[in-house]
């Protein structure tokens, strides 16, 4: 395999990688041929999903990218990111997962549609929230985090703030102090995962913008490229998609093009936390998320 290819494989890699806070793409060079889906846990390979769009050639397409806790089966992260082939730009707006979306004649919490009917229950709100289509989706599993990170020699990063946080229920530990410092696998997921902000999920989100803008630039060069092996092995079993390899390579080329920032932007869903009842939601502020998608989306 030339190293043109291998770059393009470590940038398509990392630009999933990044996008959902670190998730990534596995693809098998022994098993898998150049326009294969990729593997699903069970073996199987996701060719469709109800809900999907049919993508046009050289026009813009969302991807939606799910960071999911398989276990509470609850979605930890959600991005809808547009790439445009043309202009060579990357939009990504971030999902709070405290959003109260409609499901049926109820009212839920966005990151719990996982649990009610899958991928597919998944893109349906995020398609009726944001009025967008939703032509790919990348989904992994959260556990897979922390390997990765590894496999990739950590993260240079500045903790914003103190981090102190126990959740037995979740076998979740932070622990972290502020400031500048490396972090491994372990430290990386404490960073993405706390919650406790002024802001709530708003700190939370820019938190991780500013993680992914981190580790594109650490990250997506040739220093790497012999770590994604490594990497692949780590979330083998843990993610699935409806990309081919092609498509995934396509994406990696827009992210080589946006490297330098001045092509890629990050937004956060406009809103504010409130108790309804006595269920705290994020709610959505509809005129100004209109504008956002009408300006930055369409």
């Amino acid at each position: 395999m030339n190293v043109k290819k291998y770059l393009l494989i470590v940038t398509c890699t990392t630009f999933i990688f990044a996008i959902f806070s670190a998730g990534i793409i596995f693809f098998d060079w022994l098993h898998s041929d150049w326009d294969s889906g990729i593997n699903m846990p069970d073996g199987t390979v996701d060719e469709h999903v109800e809900g999907l769009e049919e993508v046009e050639k050289s026009k813009p397409y969302n991807i939606l990218l799910l960071g999911v806790d398989v276990e509470a089966k609850l979605t930890d992260v959600m991005m809808l990111c547009r790439i445009d082939p043309v202009e060579h730009k990357v939009n990504m707006l971030s999902i709070p997962r405290d959003t109260r979306v409609k499901l049926g004649s109820r009212n839920i919490k966005i990151n719990s549609s996982f649990s009610h009917g899958g991928v597919e229950q998944v893109i349906d709100c995020v398609k009726n929230l944001t009025g967008l289509p939703v032509h790919h989706y990348f989904l992994i599993d959260t556990k897979a985090f922390r390997e990765c990170i590894d496999a990739l020699g950590g993260v240079y990063f500045t903790v914003p703030r103190k981090m102190d946080y126990e959740d037995p229920l979740q076998d979740l530990y932070i622990h972290l102090e502020r400031g500048y410092q490396l972090l491994d696998g372990d430290k990386a997921e404490q960073l993405v995962r706390f919650r406790r902000y002024t802001n709530g999920d708003i700190d939370r989100i820019k938190v991780q913008q500013d993680f992914i803008k981190e580790l594109i630039e650490q990250k997506l060069t040739a220093a790497y490229i012999m770590k994604i092996p490594d990497v692949y092995k780590v979330i083998a079993d843990n993610s699935s998609t409806d990309m081919t390899l092609r498509e995934m390579l396509d994406a990696g080329k827009q992210l080589l093009a946006v490297k330098d920032g001045e092509r890629f932007k990050s937004f956060t869903v406009p809103g504010e936390g409130q108790y309804i009842g006595e269920v705290s939601y994020f709610v959505h502020y509809k005129t100004e998320l209109a504008n956002l998608i009408a300006t930055e989306f369409n």
